[in-house]
């Protein structure tokens, strides 16, 4: 999610007090400082994203303890908190991680990437956030709240310039006006290219171009002295290549179908079905496929309307969302046809939310809401094993409706002990019909298109055999609750200490992957049935401190997860399949830390500790209880140096960044695996011109050039697929405000 960064250009820490800034948030749907919320939260202002040079929504995670933010094979990215992590594959598989753009979540998975700009402030809320945010927020919730017009206030305009290897160009710009006394505009749009960043041996090209537009225009007016507006509508595209595997086998060159006996690695040496063995070079990869296509649209649009009669507000917040995407990919990696992957899909999205809400600094502050959502799906999942003749896939036509209740109470038992209550029941129907479609034998005599072709449902059909072709409907109702108690003790006013019991869960899912025959019997039966809820209880202390005058904080929480019925989605033999994990269990503890020793300087630290197991878990693939856990190294965190000096007509800003992260384990064998890994950022800034209006920043990512797998997925076809990080990028951005 690519960021225009506007407003003022200082940081947050060079301050004439030589203290932190106070970071204001609305986690909890009311303005206050983030040190006086009792919840484990990062945020990150408009000036810190700026400033630590943050320009995609991925790129977070290196700022934040206990969140990943990687690519995945298929639909969206698998976003975790905690060691809760979803690998999306589907448009109709939601995350256990909210995302919510200006208190409007996005359900599909398609837009968890999406290019995303203008932004006011990003809140990373770890933990249960069922209460306010509904369900899909187990492992926790990211608010985007996007700047907004300032009613009275002055026309601004901003624009960000950015030129970086691999012909990465990027414009990003922004204009807010003021319409009459009562009302203002902003409009805001971006438009960013890259070439490809991976060398392709088998067609000679450079692959995973990509392409990115988004516009958004929005509305601020006070209709009455007690009634607020804020419309918005955005509009955004992406175009370009689909992911490029590296793939590490797992056969004998010799004897393909026989186990090499090596850790499964890249450029291990061994072979897949077919002999090919890949090399250990990460910036290369041998896919025949032709320009695999990664096609996303997305528009929508809200109305949020605040009503402030007396000491209560009621709020309306009315949204509309759609996108589709054309997907393929060469899922082996390799020059054989072992395993294609297409994915045709359109999602729309309604929802309708009222909530009050008490104003005044009572002892007693309150929160009530309803709820409403309804999505609708038509898509098409396929997968094609073409060297082996196998062809599946499932059409779909998925509603999905969500009616849901909420409130929470914070009370203030003296001038330091508070308690907090809250709780959500939610109903959810998801209803409709799968098709599947599949033929075993003679694809070429069937029809099949040649490789590279995006398979949709007419194009499915086509080539299916009748024998296999089976209409399934499904309609299943899940009804949950959970909620929040915690007991909160102001130790000083510099000091919060808190406990807590959340429980969050995110509602059933049906496998709408290409996987299931249902022309089956028993896997029409199973599909139609879906899996069940996932749950997580939250058992959690932690500490928010500030000291030496603002100049020092440190925020630690440890907590314990225990994890019931955990949705996971499997690849066994190439094809998809959708599991509970009956119960885990993950404990860890997080800390962060800053400290302004001196004005201008700024040393920050975070980090995390997670011991994540599934404590029972029984597949048609084996048995993994007492694995660990998918994507949970058991270290990570980062250091920041950033030091500022001041220069006749302006200053100049230095900062080096270095991330971690341990040893991770990718496939519930626990064979897949990526090394621990140190990643090296670093910018260069010269801020000048009236007010600081003018920034030039010279900046360096992954200037070590480290290569690792940051996924990857057993195939079934005696190999696996590794996504690669990014390569070393460089580049120079020009920012300008008026």
């Amino acid at each position: 999610m690519a960021c225009v960064l506007v407003g003022r250009i200082d940081t947050a820490f060079a301050q004439e007090a030589n203290a932190l800034e106070e970071v204001v948030v609305t986690a909890q749907k009311r303005v206050e400082s983030a040190q006086d919320v009792p919840i484990a939260i990062t945020a990150f202002t408009a000036d810190k994203l700026a400033s630590s040079g943050i320009a995609t929504s991925n790129e977070i995670q290196r700022l934040t303890p206990s969140l990943s933010w990687n690519p995945a094979g298929g639909a969206g990215s698998s976003v975790g908190l905690r060691g809760i992590v979803d690998i999306n594959f589907t448009t109709g598989q939601v995350g256990s991680v909210g995302i919510v753009v200006d208190e409007v979540g996005l359900n599909s998975p398609v837009v968890n990437t999406f290019a995303m700009m203008d932004l006011e402030r990003v809140e990373v809320l770890r933990g249960p956030q069922v209460t306010l945010y509904g369900r899909s927020t187990t492992g926790g919730a990211i608010n985007f709240i996007t700047r907004r017009p300032v009613v009275g206030g002055e026309a601004d305009r901003s624009v960000n310039v950015t030129l970086g290897n691999y012909n990465h160009r990027e414009i990003e710009a922004a204009f807010g006006a003021p319409i009459g006394d009562r009302a203002a505009i902003r409009v805001a749009a971006l438009a960013s290219s890259r070439d490809g960043i991976f060398d392709n041996k088998t067609l000679g090209t450079e692959d995973s171009d990509r392409e990115r537009y988004l516009g958004r225009m929005s509305l601020s007016a006070n209709l009455t002295d007690d009634l607020d507006l804020f419309a918005s509508v955005h509009g955004g595209r992406q175009r370009g290549e689909s992911l490029r595997y590296k793939q590490i086998g797992y056969g004998l060159p010799s004897d393909p179908g026989a186990p090499c006996g090596k850790p499964l690695v890249v450029g291990n040496g061994c072979a897949d079905l077919s002999g090919f063995v890949d090399t250990g070079n990460f910036g290369e990869n041998y896919s025949n496929f032709p320009r695999p296509v990664e096609d996303i649209d997305a528009s929508g649009g809200l109305v949020n309307l605040s009503w402030r009669p007396g000491t209560v507000t009621l709020t309306s917040i009315t949204a509309y969302e759609e996108n589709s995407i054309g997907r393929n990919e060469d899922s082996d990696g390799g020059p054989a046809n072992l395993l294609d992957v297409s994915i045709v899909a359109d999602t729309n999205q309604f929802s309708q939310e009222f909530r009050l809400a008490s104003t005044d600094d009572a002892p007693l502050r309150w929160i009530v809401g309803a709820f409403y959502m309804r999505e609708q799906q038509d898509g098409i999942t396929t997968v094609a094993l073409r060297d082996f003749d196998v062809f599946i896939s499932t059409a779909y036509d998925q509603r999905d409706t969500i009616y849901s209740g909420y409130a929470q109470l914070d009370y203030d038992l003296n001038d330091r002990w508070s308690v907090t209550l809250g709780g959500r029941y939610s109903s959810e129907t998801k209803d409709g019909t799968g098709t599947g479609l599949a033929a075993f034998d003679d694809l070429v005599g069937r029809g099949i298109p040649p490789v590279g072709v995006l398979i949709d449902t007419a194009i499915a059909r086509s080539f299916a055999d009748p024998a296999f072709t089976a209409v399934v409907p499904f309609d299943q109702t899940w009804n949950n609750a959970g909620g929040k108690f915690g007991i909160n003790f102001k130790a000083t006013d510099d000091a919060l200490l808190y406990a807590s019991i959340a429980q969050g869960f995110k509602g059933g899912a049906i496998n709408l992957a290409a996987g299931p025959v249902l022309a089956n019997p028993p896997e029409a039966e199973t599909f139609a049935n879906g899996v069940d809820p996932e749950t997580v209880t939250t058992y959690e202390v932690g500490a928010k401190t500030r000291m030496l005058d603002g100049q020092m904080q440190l925020n630690v929480a440890a907590f314990y997860n225990d994890y019931k019925n955990q949705q996971l989605f499997l690849l066994i033999d190439g094809l998809s399949a959708l599991y509970n994990a009956e119960s885990s269990t993950i404990k860890g503890l997080e800390a962060e830390w800053q400290w302004v020793p001196a004005h201008g300087t700024l040393l920050s630290l975070n980090g995390a500790y997670l011991d994540a197991k599934y404590d029972r878990l029984v597949t048609d693939a084996g048995v993994f209880s007492g694995n660990h856990m998918v994507q949970t190294p058991r270290f990570s965190g980062s250091a920041t140096v950033r030091q500022e000096w001041g220069v006749p007509g302006g200053s100049i800003a230095a900062e080096l960044g270095v991330a971690y992260a341990d040893k991770q384990y990718f496939d519930l064998a626990n064979q897949l695996a990526a090394d621990s890994r140190t990643t090296t950022d670093a910018r260069l800034e010269y801020v000048f011109g009236e007010d600081g209006a003018m920034r030039t920043t010279l900046w360096g990512k992954n200037l070590g050039d480290e290569r690792f797998c940051i996924n990857a997925a057993d195939l079934g076809v005696q190999a696996a697929q590794c996504i690669v990080n990014e390569p070393r990028t460089y580049g120079v951005t020009f920012s300008a405000r008026f």
